[in-house]
């Protein structure tokens, strides 16, 4: 086998490992939307699906100066 040989294997072999793990990813994911639905619908013996829906900002800041410290304390290691 020569050196061109093996540069196409290992390149074949990297674009099948890309798409297996690709494959996977989506798979994870449909069975992460999946359950969302499955739970939401009501078929599990979860008390209050909803719970989470409800005032899902209460407790956090309006103030812009909040928000200006976070995206300066995490831009400031780049400077």
């Amino acid at each position: 086998m020569n050196v061109c040989n093996l540069i196409f294997v290992s390149i074949i072999l990297f674009n099948i490992s890309k798409q297996a793990l690709s494959m996977f990813k989506i798979a994870i994911l449909l069975f992460v939307v999946v359950s969302g639905w499955v739970v939401l619908s009501g078929k599990t013996r979860v008390a209050d699906p909803y719970y989470n829906f409800r005032n899902a900002f209460a407790g956090s800041s309006t103030s812009s100066n909040d928000v200006q410290s976070l995206l300066f304390a995490d831009a400031h290691p780049l400077i």
